[in-house]
């Protein structure tokens, strides 16, 4: 992320490492959207977030991310509250933990929407409203180790980050030159 980041959705940051980001772009003088699903949660990071000294702005919205509804009016809320978006960081939470036996197809399909699925449908969006902006912008995929060496009891996150990296490589390549950047950290 860089100097041009003022205007930011960080997803999946009501508490935990969404919510450090958040912090730490909120001292850069960005304005900062994040969201949640627990509305007390979210409400105490935004006071927390507005505390800030250079912080532009804070808001929150309460949002699903297993949810398709959610993450496309997530988005779209953003927008209308910042009027445009210069970076995105996608993040999620945590996954059950278990091995392929103590796995439910449940489990699978909650983990799919609300970590690949979610990352798609607003990466699509954000891409899309970056490009139209004419000033591109940043998308910034938040993974971990499991993406290059499976770790323990962690097969649904690392199965479904490693898809993330295989889509931010796609975005990267597809958005070469339009001024949006990717990247995966």
């Amino acid at each position: 992320m860089n100097d041009h980041c003022r205007k930011v959705l960080v997803m999946a940051s009501s508490k935990g490492l969404g919510l450090a980001i958040a912090k730490r772009l909120a001292k850069n003088r960005s304005e900062v959207v994040i969201c949640g699903r627990n509305k007390a949660a979210l409400d105490q990071a935004v006071g927390d977030l507005q505390k800030i000294e250079g912080c532009a702005g804070a808001h929150g919205i309460i949002a699903d991310l297993s949810r398709r509804s959610d993450v496309d009016m997530l988005l779209q809320r953003t927008l209308e509250l910042l009027g445009s978006i210069d970076c995105l960081v996608v993040n999620s939470g945590h996954m059950p933990h278990g091995t392929i036996e103590d796995l439910s197809d449940d489990d699978w399909d909650h983990s799919y929407e609300t970590l690949l699925m979610s990352a798609v449908r607003v990466s699509r969006a954000a891409a899309a409203a970056m490009k139209a902006s004419g000033r591109g912008g940043d998308i910034v995929y938040v993974t971990s180790g499991g993406v290059h060496e499976a770790t323990g009891h962690l097969l649904l996150s690392n199965v479904m980050r490693a898809g993330i990296a295989v889509l931010a490589k796609h975005l990267a390549d597809t958005l070469a030159g339009s001024g949006v950047r990717v990247n995966v950290v």
